[in-house]
């Protein structure tokens, strides 16, 4: 198992610079999607020849992202690019192999590429493979995980923990939904309503600030 640090972020980023080869390649984007209630996905796909597929997925800086990869040959690769970028890589598969775990440095939309290297990638045959792909949020306390929505009651005020930097506010009670804005660890935020859907999700927005709204995990919720 490969667990990448966020310390060695820096590092990987200065290690590749594929931007031009990616670009001359047919790239093909499909977005993950998570079924409700889910913190995962499993898909299949098949590639050949100088195709490369992204698989796409929204998550936020602290979660910890799992990426397996199984391919039917041996020259079939991932690599985990952070958001915006260009091609360079979080993670390399063809040097560090078909396993990922780690957590993720910020928020926004990952993208697992999956790509063919020496003779699988000059036969133009083509090659199966199965992605599993899982993000979960890790538990620095704090929080309420007992997941009873009885804990915030609509209108009751909470403080965010259970993050190293800001949370994303987002857009439905998935991981899956757009980024709306953030707010920092400690943030006062009033609760709207709440709803269980893989653990319990709550719309909150910012005391004295209801530009700033959006869901969050309850995990991420202390009573106030």
């Amino acid at each position: 198992m490969r667990t990448l640090s966020v310390s060695l972020l820096v590092c990987l980023l200065a290690l590749v610079a594929t931007g031009p080869a990616w670009a001359e390649a047919d790239i093909q984007q499909k977005p993950l999607h998570f079924a409700k209630g889910q913190s995962g996905a499993t898909v299949s796909g098949k590639i050949k020849g100088h195709q490369s597929i992204d698989h796409q997925l929204r998550a936020n800086a602290g979660q910890t992202l799992t990426v397996d990869f199984k391919p039917n040959n041996s020259s079939a690769y991932f690599n985990l690019l952070p958001p915006s970028s260009t091609g360079e890589a979080l993670y390399i598969g063809s040097s560090a192999g078909n396993h990922f775990t780690g957590e993720l440095p910020t928020d926004g939309v990952y993208t697992v590429r999956v790509y063919l290297m020496g003779s699988a990638k000059t036969s133009d045959k083509e090659v199966g493979y199965t992605l599993k792909v899982n993000v979960s949020t890790n538990h620095q306390g704090g929080g309420t995980s007992s997941g009873k929505a009885d804990s915030f009651a609509p209108g009751s005020y909470a403080e965010i923990v259970g993050i190293k930097g800001e949370l994303g506010l987002l857009s439905g009670p998935a991981m899956s939904e757009q980024t709306l804005g953030h707010v920092g660890k400690g943030r006062l935020v009033q609760v709207l309503k709440c709803e269980p859907n893989d653990g319990l999700w709550c719309e909150v927005e910012a005391h004295n600030d209801k530009s700033v709204h959006g869901w969050v995990k309850g995990q991420n919720l202390h009573p106030k």
